[in-house]
């Protein structure tokens, strides 16, 4: 990863330097130095500044140091993160996907696909907990018998891999290795340059994008000896469109992707119509809803989205769209914080695996809110992922629930006897100052604090003590984490947590221990003193009234001794007490 980062910043100076000192356009820059990269890293070539003109050489300070590069192991997987990077737009949505997540969503779309289409997938139906790493033994498997061999290296004539939003080709390269493996274990003889034209499809509406994924193949080609006249007949696989305005004729068996997030302007609604989920207002259900009908019966489709996916009301059009038509679905939960998934961008995702199949099984697993440390970030880990099989499905949001304990606790809270939103009472005398931005915890005061604070109000200042008190618990933000998008605080959450009728001395415990958090957050409070916010509140220096909070609740409740381990131990290890 250094070696990226060094490379990148080094090929975004000299990318820089060309516009600004020789009017280049970003294309005309990004050419020029790819022809550089080309003969310094892939032919060898000691190049110096003599072979240019003058006039570049005298403004191109940053050159000698870029030439340099030749010394280092740049290969055709250092520059597919490099370019995936280049061509991360954030002001259109658009994150560079890393690749232990192209291999994890490439490789067991495959599998699903070929595991679906011999239906041999149904022994995983009965579980309740699925590990995806499951089905990669299962398939392999089938490797050692000859009938099934058979079918799959007839299943391979027709087998096809498409990318509509393909950016700089991760997903691309990522689908070639899978399927080189899958052609070793097969002992089949065919050459990369035969199963990318045979298997191996991509679009993308930005044209330089595709520059740059020619570009690896040229590279990839050089590396492999492979011959190049081949080149041109691939590229044909690839196209330069607007893939929510082409046609559906064309099938494909798997569609993989991470297409860009941006809200739809009016123009775009109004040219857009025609998609069932346009009310979703976001490019990227158009995408998923146009990538699904693209699939072929028993198609896989493996897309990275925003968690507003599982979580928010107005995507319920698109999770609608395909939970009605889909046999199974996989949804992994990923929050942003202590890392996020996309290197450089606080973004929480969706993992999403949707099998189209005409047998409506309708079928949901889904996994836990999963934060995890930057060294946690890797194939093997994201590998280990348990998908549960998940009964709920709300109108307005897919609970991210990913173990039988989560499920139980869930299960007490949305069906007990008060909603918390139902105790708000308009004119009430009692009042509490909700922040409606989370990360680890929720904030709550008696007293505003900064406009990120809505004012509840409560029948007595008694009620607003006992709320404050609960939703500062573990137990709440666990809820909050199963319901939510991992970011603000709404009145759904606050309607589905329910309680049971509390008695006085339980309610009195409450009140005491959020006057004793009040207080200690005001004496461990730092002052910070930006725009937002004056103060910094430290909850985790509070941590012991919060854990007596929970245990309060764990009797209210009777959870069990299991459920009770779960809430007390939920965020321990990414919080610094």
């Amino acid at each position: 990863m250094n070696l990226v980062n060094s490379f990148y910043r080094k090929y975004i100076n000299l990318m820089n330097t060309l516009q600004k000192e020789l009017n280049f356009s970003e294309e005309e820059s990004i050419n020029f130095i790819n022809v550089i990269i080309k003969q310094i890293v892939i032919e060898r070539k000691n190049i110096s500044l003599k072979n240019y003109e003058k006039e570049i050489k005298n403004k191109i300070k940053n050159f000698d140091k870029f030439l340099k590069l030749y010394k280092l192991n740049i290969n055709n997987k250092v520059l597919g993160e490099v370019f995936e990077k280049l061509i991360n737009k954030k002001e259109i949505g658009a994150y560079y996907t890393p690749v232990f997540l192209t291999k994890y969503i490439t490789r067991y779309s495959i599998y699903l696909y070929f595991l679906k289409k011999l239906n041999l997938y149904t022994n995983f139906q009965k579980e309740d907990l699925i590990n995806i790493s499951k089905i990669e033994v299962e398939f392999y498997k089938l490797l050692n018998d000859v009938n099934s061999k058979k079918k799959i290296v007839n299943m391979l004539e027709y087998f096809k891999i498409f990318d509509p939003t393909c950016g700089s080709g991760n997903f691309i390269f990522a689908a070639l290795i899978e399927l080189k493996r899958i052609y070793k274990k097969l002992d089949l003889d065919i050459n990369d340059s035969e199963i990318i034209k045979k298997h191996l499809f991509g679009n993308d509406i930005d044209k330089i994008a595709l520059d740059l994924l020619f570009f690896r193949f040229e590279l990839y080609f050089n590396e492999n000896n492979i011959d190049k006249t081949l080149l041109a007949e691939i590229y044909k696989n690839f196209t330069n469109n607007d893939f929510l305005e082409g046609s559906e004729q064309i099938k494909f068996q798997c569609i993989l992707g991470n297409p860009p997030y941006f809200e739809l302007n009016k123009d775009d609604k109004e040219k857009l119509q025609k998609f069932k989920t346009i009310k979703c207002g976001n490019i990227y259900s158009l995408i998923l809803e146009k990538s699904f009908n693209c699939l072929d019966d028993k198609g896989i489709m493996g897309m990275v989205v925003p968690i507003s996916f599982i979580s928010t009301i107005r995507m319920k059009y698109i999770r609608d769209y395909l939970l009605n038509q889909s046999s199974n679905i996989y949804i992994s939960s990923f929050a942003d914080r202590p890392s996020s998934l996309f290197v450089g961008a606080h973004q929480k995702i969706n993992v999403l695996f949707v099998e189209k199949d005409d047998f409506n099984v309708n079928k949901l697993y889904t996994t836990s809110y999963i934060h995890f440390n930057k060294h946690e970030l890797s194939f093997d880990s994201i590998e280990k992922l348990n998908y549960f099989n998940n009964k709920y499905k709300f109108k307005y949001f897919l609970p991210k629930i990913g173990n039988k304990i989560e499920e139980s606790i869930f299960d007490k809270v949305v069906n007990e006897k008060t909603s918390l939103l139902s105790l708000k009472k308009s004119n009430g005398q009692g009042k509490l100052y909700i922040s409606q931005r989370l990360y680890l915890w929720v904030k709550t005061f008696t007293k505003k604090l900064s406009s990120e604070y809505k004012v509840y109000y409560f029948n007595d200042d008694k009620i607003a003590k006992m709320i404050g008190a609960i939703l500062n618990s573990n137990l709440f933000f666990i809820f909050w984490e199963i319901t939510s998008d991992g970011w603000h605080l709404t009145n759904k959450e606050l309607e589905l947590f329910s309680i049971p009728s509390i008695n006085e001395e339980s309610k009195k415990r409450l009140i005491d221990l959020y006057l004793e958090l009040e207080k200690k957050l005001e004496e461990k409070k730092e002052f910070i003193g930006t725009k937002q916010t004056k103060y910094a509140y430290k909850h985790n220096k509070c941590y012991d009234i919060i854990q007596d909070i929970d245990k309060e609740l764990i009797q209210i409740f009777n959870f069990s001794n299991e459920e009770k381990e779960y809430i007390l131990n939920y965020r321990n290890k990414y919080v610094v007490i």
